[in-house]
């Protein structure tokens, strides 16, 4: 399993648990409900070299260690009915993300970035967004009503898009065409 680079699991109704092997760049995960354990094989001193990841359509899913992808460049999550707000222990290990996708978690109310990392605590309600963000897309979220403090804390960003959010008024007052495009569709 040495040179595995892509895994993909669609559809997998009897997969339980997965540990991601060291050597994947590629993980996409879809619909597979009965996913409950998702772990990883790498140690903080060796991380993994996951850049991409694809997690869509799974409701049980914990993971009670740490991710170890301080690589990690690219993120999906999709149509995860159960997700509240990413793991906060996770989240130091997200220092290299550029490009977060989030569609259909209608649980998620609020977001908020956090600034140090070492500082948050898990009992935060707000879905973290890491400062190194290049690009956001967020869809679907028909309860959060701000966001303009939350870009104010972006300094990388340059795309966001917005789809079906219909609450998210305040975007105007802090929109700079020159640093940001935004892109808004109800």
């Amino acid at each position: 399993m040495c040179s595995l680079k892509e895994v993909t699991f669609s559809g997998c109704d009897a997969l339980d648990s997965y540990n991601c092997p060291n050597s994947v760049e590629s993980l996409e995960i879809r619909d597979c409900d009965s996913l409950t354990s998702l772990t990883f094989s790498a140690m903080q001193e060796h991380p993994l070299p996951l850049t991409e990841s694809i997690i869509s359509d799974f409701n049980n899913i914990k993971s009670d260690k740490p991710i170890p992808t301080y690589r990690l460049t690219s993120l999906q999550i999709r149509y995860c009915q159960n997700l509240k707000s990413f793991p906060h222990e996770h989240f130091q290990c997200l220092t290299s993300l550029e490009e977060l996708w989030i569609y259909e978690c209608p649980r998620v109310v609020s977001f908020a970035v956090a600034n140090d990392v070492r500082n948050t605590t898990s009992s935060s309600s707000s879905f973290l967004l890491p400062p190194s963000l290049v690009s956001l897309e967020l869809h679907d979220f028909v309860d959060v009503e701000s966001f303009s403090e939350v870009l104010q804390h972006l300094p990388c960003l340059k795309t966001l898009y917005i789809r079906s959010c219909p609450k998210i008024t305040d975007l105007v007052t802090i929109y700079d065409p020159s640093n940001l495009t935004i892109d808004v569709w109800e």
